[in-house]
């Protein structure tokens, strides 16, 4: 919340929807020059977020994870495991519930951020 509010919102056009539709109107060249703006704002976090995602990726591929214990069988048993997952109800349980969370997480986040701006 904290970044969002001082590396994107701080740096929006402070117009609000009603003056970017009668700019839209008024002048076009101007809306997308607004819009150009919005979008070269919120552009730099995301891509530094990709940089640090990418980088993350960079270091796992890199170095190996430490073996397990008790690791003695190497290969992937895709369609055992997922039988053993989908016979599990907290597994499917569990699933559903995640799906929930990240919905009503993406909800209130998008409301938060529009108060904060206010």
């Amino acid at each position: 919340m904290f970044v969002a509010s001082n590396l994107i919102l701080s740096n929006l056009n402070p117009a609000t929807e009603a003056e970017r539709m009668e700019l839209l109107k008024k002048s076009p060249e101007a809306f997308t020059a607004i819009q150009k703006a919005d979008l070269s704002v919120i552009t730099g976090p995301y891509a530094a977020l990709g940089v640090l995602v990418l980088a993350v990726l960079v270091v796992f591929a890199l170095y190996k994870l430490p073996a397990g214990r008790n690791e003695v069988d190497h290969d992937i048993h895709f369609g055992r495991t997922m039988k053993r997952l989908f016979r599990n109800p907290r597994y499917i349980w569990g699933v559903v519930a995640q799906a929930f969370y990240v919905g009503a997480q993406i909800m209130v986040w998008t409301f938060i951020i529009q108060y904060a701006g206010a």
